[in-house]
């Protein structure tokens, strides 16, 4: 038996367990969690129902790690991860210094044996970590790609899509403003897939906005996103890569827009991942005028790249493709 304790903010919100026989998470919320009044997964499982059913029994699929779904967010990944270690003993290796606001203690179990195995605190292909400069936390981010994300990081915001504040630095790395931080205070968080499990496209999207009340400013989001992964060939468009912040008055909003760049790939136009988000509201229902200036935004790419120092080599085949884009979607290039 494995037990985890689960805080946000101090505040104990239950105990998860796992059991070596069943495989499957046990979530109990601790008996005082109704009087905080924070509604940590307002969709899947809302601040009413924990009170009135406190036990949480899931067995996720290995997409969510077989765990509850508003915990799943937070695993840390193993470099050469053990076979056989359950996952309730992965997580506790997530650290205070990790995504969100949840504070992870183990409280049964014996975690020696991931003693000698790096933890890396993020997904992903290329190497980050959590660095604070000047009062302010970052992501790191290194890799041949980060100037092409700064490129889509500054086109976006042309489009007026909500993005993080970016700076490259002079070790060739890339600073991204972590959204789940504001000075000291830690924020909690939640990606689409944990918020919303059965969201599989924009529409689920924009669905969980109005379910959280979120309100038009984040409906208005959701059609620039799309809008602009449409047309820039940014396919991992899935739903870890769209995420919700919770401040600690137990108010929601929509994260900035994050991992933008080009990944388009003719053999896969689909996207590399197959939770990718679908593209299930049509281009016809957008306002003109919001769609139009989403293009206009994409005209400047090359602007951008060349005042980023980034070689035609290395842009081109984005470019290409937007201006493919712009051709289906009668805008012309002009």
């Amino acid at each position: 038996m494995t037990t985890l304790g689960v805080k946000i903010w101090n505040k104990q919100v239950g105990v998860l367990t796992w059991n070596s026989e069943t495989c499957v998470p046990q979530f109990r919320f601790d008996a005082d969690w109704g009087t905080h009044h924070l509604d940590i997964s307002p969709v899947m499982c809302p601040l009413r129902q924990a009170v009135c059913h406190p036990l949480l029994a899931q067995k996720t699929s290995s997409y969510y790690c077989h765990l509850p779904y508003f915990l799943s967010d937070f695993m840390p990944c193993f470099k050469g991860r053990p076979k056989g270690v359950n996952p309730v003993l992965l997580l506790s290796k997530a650290g205070v210094d990790g995504l969100g606001a949840f504070d992870f203690q183990l409280l049964e179990g014996d975690d020696t044996s991931l003693s000698e195995i790096p933890v890396q605190r993020m997904r992903g292909r290329s190497r980050k970590e959590f660095v604070e400069v000047d009062g302010i936390h970052y992501i790191k981010k290194y890799g041949r790609g980060v100037r092409m994300e700064m490129a889509y990081n500054i086109m976006a915001r042309l489009a007026k899509v909500h993005v993080p504040e970016m700076r490259l630095t002079d070790d060739s790395a890339l600073l991204i403003q972590r959204f789940d931080r504001e000075g000291s205070q830690r924020l909690h968080t939640q990606t689409l897939a944990a918020m919303n499990h059965s969201a599989r496209g924009y529409k689920g999207l924009m669905d969980t906005c109005r379910t959280l009340n979120l309100g038009k400013d984040a409906e208005e989001q959701v059609l620039r996103l799309m809008c602009f992964n449409h047309l820039t060939g940014n396919v991992d468009d899935n739903t870890k890569n769209v995420s919700f912040v919770m401040h600690p008055d137990s108010t929601w909003h929509l994260a900035p827009a994050y991992d933008l760049t080009f990944c388009y790939d003719p053999r896969n136009p689909h996207g590399p991942n197959s939770h990718r988000l679908k593209q299930d509201i049509p281009l016809a229902d957008i306002p003109r005028q919001l769609f139009d200036s989403v293009c206009l935004a994409t005209l400047q790419f090359p602007r951008i790249c060349q005042d980023l120092n980034i070689p035609l080599s290395e842009y081109n085949d984005a470019w290409l493709h937007i201006q493919k884009q712009l051709r289906c979607n009668n805008q012309g290039t002009k």
